[in-house]
């Protein structure tokens, strides 16, 4: 599997607001580290929810990301449209089923199931990280 990054291909106000979004909705589910910085994305150090577990705690997380339309407006925006369009040399539709992967810094080893591009992660992941092939790189 291939990973392309284009530095500066979407300003950093819609993918800030979206991270911020689906770091309120860790926040609801009591996944942030009380007393903390909302943006600094910080998870509670007693608890790690994995999707592959079948924990229902991570279901209704996703269901409550899924709605956000910000999010899935990501996927649809123009720049990322055109780029493809370029580089498939003809004209692209965005799948409409989006993919959140969310990550507690002590399961970076999990990650999205095999069926749903899995990538094994191989670096240590410092903060609670929210990625749609998006990637915000903890400080």
């Amino acid at each position: 599997m291939v990973y392309l990054f284009f530095p500066g291909l979407l300003s950093k106000e819609p993918i800030l607001r979206v991270r911020r979004q689906i770091l309120e909705i860790c926040q609801s589910h009591d996944w942030i580290q009380p007393n903390s910085n909302l943006d600094a994305g910080i998870a509670v150090d007693d608890d790690v929810i994995i999707e592959s577990t079948g924990d229902p705690r991570w279901q209704a997380f996703y269901n409550d990301a899924q709605k956000l339309r910000d999010f899935h407006a990501l996927a649809l925006s123009q720049p990322i449209i055109d780029t493809l369009a370029v580089l498939f040399g003809e004209p692209v539709l965005a799948h409409p089923r989006n993919i959140l992967r969310v990550i507690f810094p002590r399961s970076a080893t999990h990650t999205t199931p095999g069926s749903l591009l899995y990538r094994r992660q191989s670096r240590h992941v410092d903060r609670l990280v929210s990625s749609r092939r998006l990637r915000c790189q903890s400080g």
